[in-house]
Protein backbone atom coordinates (compact mmCIF):
# COMPACT_ATOMS: atom_id res chain seq x y z
CA UNK A 1 0.00 0.00 0.00
CA UNK A 2 2.83 2.35 0.84
CA UNK A 3 4.42 1.60 -2.53
CA UNK A 4 1.17 2.53 -4.29
CA UNK A 5 0.97 5.85 -2.47
CA UNK A 6 4.60 6.61 -3.32
CA UNK A 7 4.03 5.85 -7.01
CA UNK A 8 0.96 8.11 -7.12
CA UNK A 9 2.89 10.94 -5.42
CA UNK A 10 5.75 10.74 -7.94
CA UNK A 11 3.30 10.71 -10.88
CA UNK A 12 1.54 13.81 -9.56
CA UNK A 13 4.83 15.70 -9.14
CA UNK A 14 5.90 14.89 -12.67
CA UNK A 15 2.57 16.10 -14.08
CA UNK A 16 2.76 19.43 -12.24
CA UNK A 17 6.38 20.06 -13.27
CA UNK A 18 5.82 19.19 -16.94
CA UNK A 19 6.33 22.21 -19.29
CA UNK A 20 3.40 23.77 -21.12
CA UNK A 21 2.91 22.45 -24.62
CA UNK A 22 3.27 25.13 -27.29
CA UNK A 23 0.27 25.93 -29.42
CA UNK A 24 0.52 25.53 -33.13
CA UNK A 25 -0.13 28.51 -35.43
CA UNK A 26 -1.13 28.28 -39.06
CA UNK A 27 1.75 26.84 -41.04
CA UNK A 28 3.01 24.76 -38.13
CA UNK A 29 4.83 27.64 -36.38
CA UNK A 30 5.04 27.27 -32.63
CA UNK A 31 3.67 30.10 -30.52
CA UNK A 32 5.46 30.82 -27.23
CA UNK A 33 3.48 30.83 -24.01
CA UNK A 34 1.98 33.40 -23.47
CA UNK A 35 0.86 33.45 -27.12
CA UNK A 36 1.77 36.15 -29.66
CA UNK A 37 -0.91 38.14 -31.45
CA UNK A 38 -1.83 36.85 -34.86
CA UNK A 39 -1.25 40.23 -36.54
CA UNK A 40 1.43 42.66 -35.33
CA UNK A 41 4.13 44.84 -36.86
CA UNK A 42 7.02 47.04 -35.76
CA UNK A 43 8.78 49.90 -37.54
CA UNK A 44 12.49 49.07 -37.47
CA UNK A 45 13.94 52.03 -39.40
CA UNK A 46 13.38 54.33 -42.36
CA UNK A 47 15.31 56.68 -44.65
CA UNK A 48 12.63 59.33 -45.18
CA UNK A 49 14.34 62.77 -45.09
CA UNK A 50 13.30 65.35 -42.52
CA UNK A 51 12.88 68.06 -45.18
CA UNK A 52 12.20 68.22 -48.91
CA UNK A 53 11.50 70.80 -51.60
CA UNK A 54 8.01 71.11 -53.11
CA UNK A 55 7.59 68.43 -55.78
CA UNK A 56 10.96 66.82 -54.98
CA UNK A 57 11.28 63.05 -55.52
CA UNK A 58 13.39 60.94 -53.13
CA UNK A 59 14.15 57.21 -52.90
CA UNK A 60 13.27 55.83 -49.45
CA UNK A 61 13.26 52.58 -47.49
CA UNK A 62 10.85 51.58 -44.72
CA UNK A 63 11.83 48.44 -42.75
CA UNK A 64 9.02 46.56 -41.00
CA UNK A 65 9.32 43.59 -38.61
CA UNK A 66 6.69 40.86 -38.28
CA UNK A 67 5.77 40.68 -34.59
CA UNK A 68 2.84 38.28 -34.98
CA UNK A 69 2.67 34.53 -35.45
CA UNK A 70 0.96 34.71 -38.85
CA UNK A 71 3.53 34.73 -41.70
CA UNK A 72 3.47 37.65 -44.11
CA UNK A 73 3.15 36.06 -47.54
CA UNK A 74 4.23 37.94 -50.62
CA UNK A 75 2.59 35.82 -53.32
CA UNK A 76 0.56 37.59 -55.96
CA UNK A 77 -2.76 36.37 -54.64
CA UNK A 78 -5.49 38.72 -53.52
CA UNK A 79 -4.66 37.89 -49.89
CA UNK A 80 -1.02 39.05 -49.94
CA UNK A 81 0.56 41.16 -47.22
CA UNK A 82 1.59 44.67 -48.27
CA UNK A 83 2.52 48.10 -46.94
CA UNK A 84 -0.45 50.40 -47.46
CA UNK A 85 -0.52 54.20 -47.60
CA UNK A 86 -2.36 55.85 -44.73
CA UNK A 87 -4.93 53.38 -43.47
CA UNK A 88 -6.95 52.90 -46.65
CA UNK A 89 -9.68 55.39 -45.74
CA UNK A 90 -10.37 57.85 -48.55
CA UNK A 91 -11.55 60.66 -46.29
CA UNK A 92 -8.64 60.34 -43.95
CA UNK A 93 -7.13 62.97 -41.71
CA UNK A 94 -5.07 63.49 -38.60
CA UNK A 95 -2.63 60.74 -37.67
CA UNK A 96 -3.45 58.49 -40.66
CA UNK A 97 -3.11 61.04 -43.47
CA UNK A 98 -0.50 60.28 -46.13
CA UNK A 99 0.54 63.35 -48.15
CA UNK A 100 3.18 61.88 -50.46
CA UNK A 101 2.88 60.20 -53.84
CA UNK A 102 4.54 56.75 -53.93
CA UNK A 103 6.03 55.36 -57.15
CA UNK A 104 8.76 53.20 -58.71
CA UNK A 105 8.35 50.33 -56.23
CA UNK A 106 11.23 47.85 -55.94
CA UNK A 107 8.93 44.81 -55.74
CA UNK A 108 5.93 46.35 -57.47
CA UNK A 109 3.07 48.41 -56.18
CA UNK A 110 0.62 51.10 -57.14
CA UNK A 111 -0.66 54.56 -56.26
CA UNK A 112 -2.71 56.95 -58.35
CA UNK A 113 -1.84 60.65 -58.38
CA UNK A 114 -4.32 62.55 -56.26
CA UNK A 115 -5.20 59.41 -54.26
CA UNK A 116 -2.33 59.21 -51.81
CA UNK A 117 -4.55 57.29 -49.38
CA UNK A 118 -4.85 54.29 -51.69
CA UNK A 119 -1.31 53.08 -52.41
CA UNK A 120 0.39 49.72 -51.94
CA UNK A 121 4.03 48.64 -51.78
CA UNK A 122 4.36 44.90 -52.51
CA UNK A 123 6.67 42.50 -50.68
CA UNK A 124 9.60 40.74 -52.33
CA UNK A 125 9.69 37.74 -49.97
CA UNK A 126 7.78 36.19 -47.09
CA UNK A 127 8.44 37.30 -43.52
CA UNK A 128 7.71 35.02 -40.57
CA UNK A 129 7.78 35.95 -36.90
CA UNK A 130 10.58 38.43 -36.05
CA UNK A 131 11.78 38.69 -39.65
CA UNK A 132 12.23 42.07 -41.36
CA UNK A 133 11.06 43.17 -44.77
CA UNK A 134 12.46 46.29 -46.47
CA UNK A 135 10.02 48.24 -48.62
CA UNK A 136 11.72 50.53 -51.15
CA UNK A 137 10.11 53.13 -53.41
CA UNK A 138 10.14 56.80 -54.42
CA UNK A 139 8.14 59.49 -52.65
CA UNK A 140 7.19 62.81 -54.25
CA UNK A 141 6.61 65.78 -51.94
CA UNK A 142 3.43 67.88 -52.14
CA UNK A 143 3.76 71.40 -53.49
CA UNK A 144 2.50 73.31 -50.45
CA UNK A 145 5.16 74.26 -47.87
CA UNK A 146 4.70 73.15 -44.28
CA UNK A 147 4.80 69.91 -42.29
CA UNK A 148 3.50 66.93 -44.26
CA UNK A 149 3.44 63.22 -43.43
CA UNK A 150 4.52 59.92 -44.92
CA UNK A 151 1.96 57.60 -43.33
CA UNK A 152 1.66 53.84 -43.77
CA UNK A 153 0.42 50.64 -42.15
CA UNK A 154 0.60 46.93 -42.91
CA UNK A 155 -2.40 45.38 -44.60
CA UNK A 156 -3.52 41.80 -45.22
CA UNK A 157 -5.43 42.37 -48.43
CA UNK A 158 -9.16 41.74 -48.22
CA UNK A 159 -8.74 40.81 -44.55
CA UNK A 160 -7.58 43.66 -42.33
CA UNK A 161 -5.19 46.53 -41.62
CA UNK A 162 -2.98 45.87 -38.62
CA UNK A 163 0.04 46.84 -36.57
CA UNK A 164 1.64 50.19 -35.88
CA UNK A 165 0.80 53.36 -37.76
CA UNK A 166 3.94 54.68 -39.42
CA UNK A 167 3.73 58.49 -39.37
CA UNK A 168 6.89 60.32 -40.44
CA UNK A 169 6.84 64.16 -40.50
CA UNK A 170 8.60 65.92 -43.37
CA UNK A 171 9.04 69.69 -43.61
CA UNK A 172 8.36 70.97 -47.12
CA UNK A 173 10.68 73.94 -47.56
CA UNK A 174 9.89 76.40 -50.31
CA UNK A 175 12.90 77.21 -52.50
CA UNK A 176 11.63 80.79 -52.52
CA UNK A 177 11.24 82.48 -49.16
CA UNK A 178 11.50 86.07 -47.97
CA UNK A 179 11.27 88.15 -44.84
CA UNK A 180 10.69 91.89 -45.33
CA UNK A 181 11.31 94.47 -42.62
CA UNK A 182 10.85 98.24 -42.80
CA UNK A 183 14.09 99.97 -41.83
CA UNK A 184 12.77 103.50 -42.28
CA UNK A 185 9.30 104.73 -43.18
CA UNK A 186 7.50 108.02 -42.45
CA UNK A 187 4.61 107.87 -40.01
CA UNK A 188 2.73 110.63 -41.83
CA UNK A 189 2.85 112.64 -45.05
CA UNK A 190 0.95 115.55 -46.48
CA UNK A 191 -1.14 114.84 -49.53
CA UNK A 192 1.21 114.93 -52.51
CA UNK A 193 4.32 114.96 -50.32
CA UNK A 194 7.09 112.49 -51.13
CA UNK A 195 8.51 110.23 -48.43
CA UNK A 196 11.54 107.93 -48.54
CA UNK A 197 11.20 104.29 -47.47
CA UNK A 198 13.84 101.60 -46.94
CA UNK A 199 12.97 97.90 -46.72
CA UNK A 200 15.39 95.11 -45.80
CA UNK A 201 14.67 91.90 -47.72
CA UNK A 202 16.16 88.66 -46.35
CA UNK A 203 16.28 85.46 -48.40
CA UNK A 204 14.77 82.76 -46.14
CA UNK A 205 14.45 80.15 -48.89
CA UNK A 206 16.89 77.63 -50.31
CA UNK A 207 17.30 79.26 -53.73
CA UNK A 208 19.47 82.25 -54.64
CA UNK A 209 17.61 85.36 -55.78
CA UNK A 210 18.86 86.24 -59.26
CA UNK A 211 18.76 89.95 -60.00
CA UNK A 212 18.81 89.48 -63.78
CA UNK A 213 17.96 86.87 -66.39
CA UNK A 214 14.59 85.72 -67.70
CA UNK A 215 12.96 85.37 -64.26
CA UNK A 216 14.61 87.92 -61.96
CA UNK A 217 13.57 88.42 -58.35
CA UNK A 218 12.23 91.86 -57.49
CA UNK A 219 10.23 93.68 -54.85
CA UNK A 220 6.76 94.63 -56.02
CA UNK A 221 3.78 96.59 -54.79
CA UNK A 222 1.42 94.03 -53.25
CA UNK A 223 -2.37 93.89 -53.65
CA UNK A 224 -3.99 96.57 -51.51
CA UNK A 225 -1.09 99.00 -51.79
CA UNK A 226 -2.29 102.64 -51.93
CA UNK A 227 0.95 104.55 -52.50
CA UNK A 228 2.74 105.33 -55.71
CA UNK A 229 6.28 103.87 -55.60
CA UNK A 230 9.11 105.47 -57.59
CA UNK A 231 12.76 106.56 -57.59
CA UNK A 232 14.12 103.14 -56.63
CA UNK A 233 17.67 102.77 -55.34
CA UNK A 234 18.60 100.22 -58.03
CA UNK A 235 16.08 101.15 -60.70
CA UNK A 236 12.58 99.88 -61.20
CA UNK A 237 9.10 100.48 -62.52
CA UNK A 238 7.00 103.17 -60.86
CA UNK A 239 3.35 102.68 -60.05
CA UNK A 240 0.74 101.81 -57.46
CA UNK A 241 -0.52 98.37 -58.48
CA UNK A 242 2.37 97.13 -60.61
CA UNK A 243 5.47 98.80 -59.19
CA UNK A 244 8.77 96.92 -59.23
CA UNK A 245 12.00 97.62 -57.35
CA UNK A 246 15.00 95.95 -58.99
CA UNK A 247 17.92 94.30 -57.19
CA UNK A 248 21.53 95.14 -58.04
CA UNK A 249 23.06 91.76 -57.15
CA UNK A 250 22.24 88.13 -56.45
CA UNK A 251 21.12 87.37 -52.89
CA UNK A 252 22.04 83.88 -51.58
CA UNK A 253 20.00 81.99 -48.96
CA UNK A 254 20.39 83.81 -45.66
CA UNK A 255 21.55 87.00 -47.36
CA UNK A 256 19.86 90.41 -47.23
CA UNK A 257 19.53 93.52 -49.36
CA UNK A 258 18.23 97.02 -48.50
CA UNK A 259 15.93 98.60 -51.08
CA UNK A 260 14.92 102.27 -50.92
CA UNK A 261 12.22 104.12 -52.85
CA UNK A 262 9.91 107.14 -52.73
CA UNK A 263 6.22 107.00 -51.89
CA UNK A 264 3.46 109.53 -52.46
CA UNK A 265 -0.33 109.53 -52.05
CA UNK A 266 -3.11 112.05 -52.60
CA UNK A 267 -6.19 112.74 -50.56
CA UNK A 268 -8.68 115.51 -49.91
CA UNK A 269 -9.18 114.54 -46.30
CA UNK A 270 -6.77 113.21 -43.71
CA UNK A 271 -6.81 109.43 -43.84
CA UNK A 272 -4.70 106.31 -43.24
CA UNK A 273 -3.23 104.71 -46.35
CA UNK A 274 -1.70 101.26 -46.79
CA UNK A 275 1.86 100.69 -48.03
CA UNK A 276 2.30 97.03 -49.03
CA UNK A 277 5.23 95.31 -50.74
CA UNK A 278 6.17 91.69 -51.43
CA UNK A 279 8.88 89.77 -53.26
CA UNK A 280 8.18 88.31 -56.69
CA UNK A 281 10.03 86.03 -59.08
CA UNK A 282 8.90 87.44 -62.40
CA UNK A 283 6.63 85.16 -64.44
CA UNK A 284 6.89 82.48 -61.72
CA UNK A 285 5.32 83.41 -58.38
CA UNK A 286 4.96 85.91 -55.57
CA UNK A 287 6.57 84.60 -52.39
CA UNK A 288 7.24 85.39 -48.75
CA UNK A 289 5.07 87.44 -46.45
CA UNK A 290 3.61 90.81 -47.41
CA UNK A 291 5.16 93.74 -45.53
CA UNK A 292 2.50 96.33 -44.70
CA UNK A 293 2.63 99.69 -42.95
CA UNK A 294 -0.20 102.19 -42.49
CA UNK A 295 0.77 105.83 -42.96
CA UNK A 296 -1.32 108.90 -42.19
CA UNK A 297 -1.81 111.11 -45.24
CA UNK A 298 -2.87 114.63 -44.24
CA UNK A 299 -5.40 116.34 -46.50
CA UNK A 300 -6.03 120.04 -47.08
CA UNK A 301 -5.32 122.28 -44.09
CA UNK A 302 -7.90 125.00 -43.42
CA UNK A 303 -5.05 127.44 -42.70
CA UNK A 304 -3.74 127.07 -46.25
CA UNK A 305 -5.46 129.31 -48.81
CA UNK A 306 -7.87 127.30 -50.95
CA UNK A 307 -6.92 126.65 -54.56
CA UNK A 308 -9.31 127.57 -57.36
CA UNK A 309 -9.30 125.64 -60.64
CA UNK A 310 -10.90 126.71 -63.93
CA UNK A 311 -12.32 125.75 -66.32
CA UNK A 312 -13.96 122.53 -65.14
CA UNK A 313 -13.43 120.24 -66.92
CA UNK A 314 -10.19 121.45 -68.49
CA UNK A 315 -9.72 121.14 -72.23
CA UNK A 316 -6.52 122.85 -73.31
CA UNK A 317 -5.45 124.80 -70.20
CA UNK A 318 -5.92 124.86 -66.43
CA UNK A 319 -6.00 128.21 -64.63
CA UNK A 320 -4.74 128.01 -61.05
CA UNK A 321 -5.34 130.72 -58.46
CA UNK A 322 -5.99 131.19 -54.75
CA UNK A 323 -9.25 132.29 -53.19
CA UNK A 324 -7.29 134.82 -51.13
CA UNK A 325 -4.01 136.40 -52.11
CA UNK A 326 -1.49 135.61 -54.79
CA UNK A 327 0.49 132.53 -55.65
CA UNK A 328 3.75 133.20 -53.84
CA UNK A 329 7.10 133.28 -55.53
CA UNK A 330 8.72 129.84 -55.37
CA UNK A 331 5.41 127.94 -55.27
CA UNK A 332 5.47 124.64 -57.17
CA UNK A 333 2.56 123.42 -59.32
CA UNK A 334 2.70 119.70 -60.17
CA UNK A 335 0.20 117.73 -62.22
CA UNK A 336 0.18 113.91 -61.87
CA UNK A 337 -1.84 111.18 -63.51
CA UNK A 338 -3.71 108.41 -61.67
CA UNK A 339 -0.52 106.32 -61.49
CA UNK A 340 1.28 109.16 -59.70
CA UNK A 341 3.50 110.02 -62.65
CA UNK A 342 4.36 113.71 -63.10
CA UNK A 343 3.00 114.98 -66.43
CA UNK A 344 3.38 118.75 -65.88
CA UNK A 345 5.37 120.82 -63.43
CA UNK A 346 6.06 124.57 -63.20
CA UNK A 347 7.53 126.87 -60.58
CA UNK A 348 6.15 130.33 -59.84
CA UNK A 349 9.03 132.76 -60.44
CA UNK A 350 7.13 135.89 -59.41
CA UNK A 351 4.10 136.36 -57.17
CA UNK A 352 0.99 136.28 -59.35
CA UNK A 353 -2.78 136.05 -59.06
CA UNK A 354 -3.05 133.19 -61.54
CA UNK A 355 -0.88 130.58 -63.19
CA UNK A 356 -1.73 128.55 -66.26
CA UNK A 357 -0.91 124.91 -67.09
CA UNK A 358 -1.09 123.63 -70.65
CA UNK A 359 -3.21 120.43 -70.82
CA UNK A 360 -3.66 120.24 -74.57
CA UNK A 361 -1.34 117.27 -74.95
CA UNK A 362 -2.83 115.18 -72.13
CA UNK A 363 -5.11 112.21 -72.53
CA UNK A 364 -8.66 112.70 -71.22
CA UNK A 365 -9.04 111.49 -67.64
CA UNK A 366 -8.56 112.32 -63.98
CA UNK A 367 -5.42 114.10 -62.75
CA UNK A 368 -4.16 115.49 -59.44
CA UNK A 369 -2.83 119.03 -59.17
CA UNK A 370 -0.55 119.72 -56.20
CA UNK A 371 0.20 123.30 -55.17
CA UNK A 372 3.14 123.47 -52.78
CA UNK A 373 4.19 126.70 -51.10
CA UNK A 374 5.74 127.88 -47.88
CA UNK A 375 2.34 127.59 -46.19
CA UNK A 376 1.78 123.95 -47.03
CA UNK A 377 0.58 121.56 -49.70
CA UNK A 378 -2.85 121.44 -51.36
CA UNK A 379 -3.95 118.76 -53.81
CA UNK A 380 -6.92 119.13 -56.14
CA UNK A 381 -8.57 116.59 -58.38
CA UNK A 382 -9.17 117.84 -61.91
CA UNK A 383 -10.72 116.36 -65.01
CA UNK A 384 -9.19 116.80 -68.45
CA UNK A 385 -11.54 116.42 -71.38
Amino acid sequence: MKRLHLFFYLFLCCFIAAPAVAQNAPGGIEIPDPPLPEYASQLVSHTVPSSMLPGQKVRVQIRMRNRGYRPWTHSGTAYSFRLGAGDGVANQGGSTRNDFLWSNFKYGGHMTAGQTHNGRAFMGHDATYNQIHTFEFDITAPTNPGTRYVSARMVHELVRWFGVYVRIPVTIVSPLGANLRFISVPSSLNSGQTGRVTVRATNTGSQTWNFNGSNPVRMGSAPGNQFNLSNFSYGGQAGINNARAFLNRNVPPGGSIDISFDIVAYTFRTTSRRLSVRMVKELVAWFGQTATRFITVVGEDIDIPQVRISPVPAITVVNVSLEKGNLAKGSQLTLRNMAGMVVKSIRVTEATEQKQLDTSGLKPGIYFLTVQSGKGVVTKRIKVQ
